[in-house]
């Protein structure tokens, strides 16, 4: 309205009307956060598979004893199968309780998250 005022002083005479009022976008056109959110799901993914297949490449321990005859290039006689106790597989399967607990409490915490700036306003999907 004070341009329109400072205008109309300026060229005396000539009148100057707001046609259509300015207002804000109800989404805004950038960034796109799904794109951004899917991109990132990618690119989280190919690190760990990449992680792990490099991890798996680099490993020097023996699969099969048919490896190490071959590295060795001395006749295996006999191999002895890893035979766990109870106490051993217990452990690993709190060890693995253990994980899993913390995964989902990572995941649910980044969903809350998301969720929180979500309904505050800052994530706008």
């Amino acid at each position: 309205a004070e341009s329109a005022q400072s205008l109309e002083n300026q060229l005396k005479g000539s009148q100057f009307k707001i046609i259509d009022a300015a207002h804000f976008p109800e989404k805004p056109f950038k960034p796109n956060f799904k794109k951004i959110i899917l991109l990132f799901i990618g690119l989280g993914l190919a690190a760990g598979g990449g992680i792990a297949l490099g991890t798996e490449f680099m490993s020097t321990s023996f699969k099969d004893p048919a490896d190490l005859e071959t590295y060795l290039k001395v006749p295996m006689i006999c191999a002895i199968p890893v035979i766990y106790t109870q106490r051993e597989i217990l452990r690993q399967k709190m060890l693995h309780l253990a994980w899993n607990t913390v995964l989902i409490a990572y995941a649910l915490g980044i969903v809350a998250t998301a969720g929180y700036f979500w309904k505050q306003g800052m994530i706008v999907i």
